[in-house]
């Protein structure tokens, strides 16, 4: 009897004191110990009630750098690594454009970026919390991308916050990963049409004459093209950099600044140098890609024969221009001498500039045929006829 009351006394205090034991791991508040462990990134704790261990990168403050705050170990002496560096922090000093943060410990700025807002908050910095009504001025507005969206030439993104569509662009590719979108991924085998190719450029290499770009990534040479000067340094090349001396070229990279001045030039100013400018139309499929101006807006020229006469050694006259805005190209005369017998003979002079000719020819002479030839886009064409009988 007495043995069973002592058994239950014993089940009875150990049933206590493991209760007891439980109460105080739930309830207690940890007694942290450093353990010395060999780490040059984390140093570790031991609670010496429960026994829990927790683990630490190691840390510094702007007061002590290189020291851990938490193991008193250095970088110097022990080779730790420290990636937490902590600040004691004011508020956010702000500017029209920016915010940066003071520490209060060290006095050292830090933090300083551009305001930006939400695209749900708009007007107020994600940041310093700053509104336009302060004064600010918002530089970026921040979205939630979803994943991209894409038909057959283009992929674009839609905000998951404000519904809105952002980023349309065309596909393209890396030179080293051909038919694979180089921003959506998407494959031409997803249907999609490639209409850009990307390439690391490596800078400009150069000969006497010409300059092009090397692609890094594939190897091959692009944007072969000859050496030219702008009217900012006429002596070096406006591409490459290198001394050159050669043509200077004017630009206006605005077209709308490009005017007709005749049939034969279009006017604007330079950007650079802010001289006015005449330069030759540039042509392609009859209309100018600078001004605008259409070659089916030039009139064919006309002309006419005047004052035909036969001395008897000569045939003289004039061919004058009578309508159309153009000139013909290698205007000439061309006189056939019908002679006694059935027998001609065909005999070709220009034209002076003043629009006289003089073909020289024999007799006796029947009929004289006479002809003002000449090209355009070059074709050749007959512009006005005439003849003489004797």
């Amino acid at each position: 009897m007495k043995k069973l009351a002592l058994a239950l006394a014993l089940v009875l205090v150990l049933t206590l004191g493991l209760a007891s034991i439980a109460a105080a791991e739930e309830e207690h508040q940890h007694s942290w110990a450093l353990i010395d462990l060999p780490n040059i990134y984390i140093h570790q704790y031991i609670c010496t009630i429960c026994h829990q261990i927790e683990y630490e990168d190691h840390w510094d403050d702007c007061t002590a750098p290189d020291v851990c705050g938490g193991c008193g170990k250095t970088v110097e002496n022990d080779g730790i690594i420290i990636n937490m560096h902590y600040h004691t922090w004011d508020d956010y000093t702000v500017s029209k454009t920016e915010h940066w943060h003071y520490c209060t410990s060290c006095g050292n700025e830090y933090h300083r970026g551009t305001h930006d807002d939400d695209c749900d908050n708009p007007g107020v910095c994600r940041v310093c919390g700053k509104t336009e009504a302060d004064g600010i001025v918002i530089t970026t507005h921040w979205h939630i991308w979803d994943d991209y969206s894409y038909n057959e030439t283009e992929h674009w993104h839609f905000c998951t916050r404000c519904g809105n569509e952002y980023h349309r662009d065309e596909h393209g590719d890396n030179c080293d990963n051909l038919g694979v979108c180089a921003e959506c991924g998407k494959t031409e085998a997803d249907g999609i049409q490639i209409n850009a190719r990307w390439h690391i450029w490596d800078g400009y290499s150069y000969d006497e004459t010409e300059h092009w770009c090397h692609c890094e990534r594939c190897g091959n040479d692009y944007y072969r093209g000859a050496h030219w000067n702008n009217c900012l340094d006429s002596d070096i090349c406006a591409e490459c950099g290198i001394p050159f001396h050669g043509e200077v070229y004017h630009i206006n990279n605005n077209l709308e600044d490009y005017k007709l001045y005749d049939e034969e030039n279009h006017q604007f100013i330079c950007e650079n140098c802010h001289e006015l400018i005449i330069e030759k139309h540039s042509f392609e499929d009859g209309v100018c890609t600078y001004c605008g101006y259409a070659k089916s807006e030039i009139a064919a020229p006309e002309y006419k024969l005047q004052n035909l006469q036969y001395s008897g050694k000569a045939v003289t006259g004039k061919l004058v221009h009578t309508a159309g805005t153009a000139e013909a190209e290698s205007l000439s005369i061309r006189v056939t001498f019908f002679i006694t017998g059935n027998y001609y003979m065909a005999t070709v002079a220009e034209v002076e500039a003043d629009g006289s000719f003089v073909v020289e020819g024999v007799g006796p002479i029947e009929y004289i045929s006479v002809l003002a030839i000449g090209q355009e886009n070059g074709e050749s064409k007959t512009y006005s006829a005439g003849e003489l009988y004797m």
